[in-house]
């Protein structure tokens, strides 16, 4: 529960700058009080924008992946119950299409979960360790993004 709260907390600090509330407020993020018409942007503060802007152009279409993998579901249930070759190689689509939603759902839980910024206490180790976040965030966005693809191309918008 901490994660997620620390993970919100500062999701909320992105998303006030970038509704523009940030050019007057201080913000606490990573212990110190943030200024941002005063003070300029750390090169670490800066890559932690970077991992969380990823997730934040991804987590909008968890709910639109969520009502695929619905449709998927009602599609494999009716075509289970033909039994010719075209209904069963059609069959097979649809569910190699399930896996892999329920792949790209279980990415975004799986690295919102692993995601901990907190435990780490000086600046080089955060400044690596968001690297090697951007590169798990990148992965996972581009997967929700070409699962998207995907779905919609076989079910349309």
């Amino acid at each position: 529960m901490k994660k997620i709260t620390g993970f919100l907390s500062a999701s909320a600090i992105i998303l006030a700058f970038a509704c523009g509330e940030g050019e007057h407020a201080n913000h606490d993020h990573g212990g110190k009080s943030m200024n941002a018409a005063a003070e300029a942007m750390s090169p670490t503060d800066s890559l932690f924008e970077q991992v969380v802007a990823l997730h934040d152009e991804a987590m909008p279409k968890m709910g639109k992946l969520k009502g695929f993998e619905d449709l998927a579901k009602l599609r494999i249930d009716s075509l289970a119950k033909l039994n010719d070759s075209g209904s069963k190689a059609l069959k097979a689509e649809y569910e190699k299409l399930l896996t892999a939603l329920q792949r790209a759902q279980k990415g975004m839980n799986d690295w919102m979960d692993g995601f901990q910024p907190d435990k780490y206490e000086n600046q080089d180790s955060l400044m690596a360790y968001y690297q090697s976040e951007k590169v798990r965030a990148q992965a996972m966005r581009d997967d929700i993004f070409a699962v998207m693809d995907s779905a919609t191309a076989k079910f349309g918008n």
